[in-house]
């Protein structure tokens, strides 16, 4: 997946290209300063977000419950 915002560097937007096809990132928002312009990168295969609409998302604490208690990126359950 390429992703450019055209408000980034060339260093920029290739950091955020490695970091949108990592295996460990869900989602990345990335907004130019005092501007309303936001872009936003999600994971569609992530399983957190199956069958969530944008009204019923999780709220931040029970995110940070699921990614505490997960496993580490490469280890088993």
């Amino acid at each position: 997946m390429k992703v450019t915002a055209p408000f980034l560097n060339w260093i920029e937007n290739r950091a955020l290209n490695i970091l949108a096809n990592s295996p460990r990132v869900g989602t990345i928002q990335v907004r130019m300063r005092n501007s309303p312009l936001c872009y936003i990168v999600r994971d569609q295969n992530d399983p957190c977000r199956e069958g969530l609409t944008e009204d019923e998302l999780m709220p931040d604490a029970y995110n940070l419950e699921r990614i505490f208690h997960q496993p580490s990126y490469g280890e088993d359950e």
